[in-house]
């Protein structure tokens, strides 16, 4: 992945598309279950989707840790201006033409009515737009309900709480205290959210299963390890054996999916931490993921991540309605091909029409 100045962060592009892949497919299984679609021999339920999101969020944590430091060793500052704009410009855009879609369009288009899905006109119409509006999704999600294909939009508003505070705390942090807050924090919060979850009222249990901002800590301990104890990974990476190890334990788990209680989410994200540094850093990564094919998808993975659901939903609206194949495998295999197909497209003409103009204003 090619970022700000002169950093190089090999094969991330591909790593942040087999996330987004992940729940991609997760939500297409499941919005088949609720149509009544039977599912194919490839089915590992919506948990997949869960454990794609925290992939997201380690792999944001991580990078956007590491271009920081990686500034403050080129120019001795952070500067926050700079940050913050670029965010604004990469998020905000496709953000806000969604959610204008997901409450002002989407609800009047009958095609794309999905009872499962409920609707937005309702009641809490303003206030889940006005919570929208301000960037908070995850606190809407929680008080409300998902409104139709707006429902991707939660992980993004958490990204951006993440986006507001961290970079504050790490320009003020003194770096030897960092290490200590980061370790404390990883270990803390899983504690602290189990005893909300069973003592608090459901909307803040809600939010704090949301808001997995341990899981982005996990990612910026790892950028830190690159950065200033960096030898600690070479002792790693002078071990062949390794990248066997972890690959092996990630496609299993996320396979099988194991889970370890209150733990779950810390174990998956130091896993995925080491696949990062190793896919970006090892010399030997085993699987370098930086195919042409991969780093496409990756460079297009927000807008395939924000359509996916509104292009599942409708495709199989369209399969029932018009395609009729009697062999199941087939007919799985032709909705696969063709919501993949779709979102990747869709995707393609957002970010090259669309998004990629406030990125070349970023620069």
């Amino acid at each position: 992945m090619v970022s700000q100045g002169k950093v190089y962060l090999r094969g991330l592009y591909g790593f942040r598309f087999l996330a987004a892949f992940s729940v991609f497919y997760a939500h297409l299984e499941q919005a088949k279950g609720w149509a009544g679609i039977p599912n194919w021999m490839f089915h590992m339920g919506t948990r997949v989707a869960a454990d794609g999101v925290t992939c997201f969020f380690v792999l944001s944590g991580f990078l956007i840790t590491y271009l920081l430091l990686c500034e403050e060793g080129e120019t001795l500052i952070i500067h926050l201006p700079s940050f913050y704009l670029r965010r604004m410009l990469r998020i905000w855009p496709l953000y806000y033409s969604w959610v204008l879609l997901v409450f002002f369009v989407f609800p009047f288009i009958p095609f794309m009515k999905f009872p499962v899905l409920g609707t937005v006109l309702d009641g809490y119409f303003l206030h889940r737009f006005l919570l929208f509006l301000f960037l908070s999704p995850q606190i809407a999600i929680s008080l409300y309900s998902h409104p139709p294909f707006g429902g991707p939009l939660w992980s993004v508003g958490v990204e951006e709480y993440f986006y507001l505070i961290w970079p504050l705390l790490l320009k003020k942090i003194p770096r030897p205290r960092l290490l200590l807050g980061l370790v404390g924090f990883v270990l803390v919060m899983p504690v602290v959210r189990y005893f909300i979850l069973k003592f608090s009222i459901q909307w803040v249990g809600s939010i704090f299963s949301l808001c997995r901002f341990d899981c982005m800590a996990i990612g910026a301990l790892f950028a830190w390890i690159r950065m200033y104890k960096n030898e600690w990974l070479q002792c790693l990476f002078q071990r062949r054996w390794i990248p066997w190890a972890v690959w092996f334990w990630a496609l299993v788990h996320f396979v099988v999916g194991v889970r370890y209680g209150i733990f779950t989410d810390t174990v998956y994200s130091l896993v995925f931490s080491l696949l990062i540094v190793i896919v970006a850093f090892h010399p030997f990564p085993l699987f370098s993921l930086e195919s042409a094919f991969l780093t496409f998808m990756g460079k297009i993975s927000y807008g395939f991540y924000v359509f996916h659901w509104a292009v599942n939903v409708c495709v199989i609206q369209f399969f029932l309605r018009f395609v009729h194949v009697q062999n199941n495998f087939i007919f799985n295999l032709l909705l696969f091909v063709i919501c993949f197909g779709m979102t990747a497209a869709l995707s393609a003409v957002s970010f090259f029409g669309f998004e990629r103009k406030f990125l070349s204003s970023a620069r």
